[in-house]
């Protein structure tokens, strides 16, 4: 009995001293800076139903006009959500550059280092499908939640601010350029546009519309006009390609669904953020 009651003593300490290890990779002052940036970034998403697709403007005579009529945002139809948090910004060079120090895998746009938009601050694109996945992955690791790539869904109910019948997703719904987006009066190219350098939407997430490009979890599908709770699509039998939202221009729309990645492009204009899959506000 007491070899038996030793042994289960070492094998809790054991245990107790793996749960306290730090990422491979990283010191402990980056691990620090990692986890905290992590928790303060998470912004809690309540979760709901809400018309999916693009729902447009209704004028007073009954008169429906969808903001964008891209065919990939039709048919209209109604999604549950459970609660999630969201990132409030787009990675950054900085973070993801910690992240494949830690798993020893190659930078992103190395060859670029010495330009501007490869700051630590600059917003991360490049990164493929799987790395972008594997990034919110650890990161869960880091803040003890899982957390991964957002779906489809929850992408657009973030964006809409919780479902809201909005054309962009900036602090008023619509695009007032060099205000809340991109335009007349920035004087910063847009390339190297910081992330955080206009208003947020409503929830407080910032470049949903303006940002860059945003790695989906989901394969790309087509929708159907059937209700459904918390879909996802991880069959790639209709299509091989993941899922792109956000992506910048005049329109700055958050409707249109590019299915035109495939999830080993690294190198590309798409960028990232996480979500944390927790039912409630409990992060922080």
């Amino acid at each position: 009995m007491k070899n038996y009651l030793f042994a289960l003593t070492a094998m809790l300490l054991m245990l107790a001293c793996q749960s306290q290890r730090k990422p491979l990779g990283l010191t402990e002052e980056e691990h620090d800076y990692m986890l905290k940036k992590a928790k303060e970034s998470l912004v809690f998403v309540e979760g709901g139903t809400f018309t999916m697709g693009d729902v447009g403007k209704t004028y007073p005579s009954g008169y429906n006009r969808p903001f964008f009529d891209d065919p990939s945002s039709f048919p209209l139809h109604e999604v549950t959500l459970d609660s999630y948090y969201m990132q409030k910004y787009e990675i950054t060079y900085g973070e993801f550059d910690l992240f494949t120090k830690a798993v020893g895998i190659d930078s992103i746009y190395s060859q670029f280092i010495g330009l501007n938009f490869r700051g630590p601050d600059g917003t991360a694109t490049g990164m493929n499908w799987y790395e972008a996945q594997e990034y919110c992955e650890w990161l869960g690791d880091l803040v003890g939640v899982p957390m991964s790539l957002p779906t489809d869904a929850q992408w657009e109910y973030a964006a809409r601010s919780r479902g809201q019948a909005v054309a962009n997703a900036t602090d008023d719904g619509t695009i007032d350029g060099g205000r809340n987006y991109y335009g007349k009066g920035v004087d910063i190219p847009k390339r190297e546009t910081p992330s955080g350098y206009f208003p947020p939407n409503p929830l407080g997430l910032y470049d949903m519309s303006g940002g860059v490009g945003e790695w989906i979890f989901d394969y790309w599908y087509p929708f159907t006009e059937d209700p459904v709770t918390n879909p996802t699509c991880t069959d790639s039998t209709y299509h091989s390609n993941r899922i792109t939202r956000g992506f910048p221009g005049p329109s700055g729309s958050i409707y249109p669904r590019t299915d035109n990645r495939k999830p080993t492009n690294r190198g590309s204009g798409v960028g990232m953020r996480c979500v944390a899959n927790v039912t409630k506000d409990t992060i922080r």
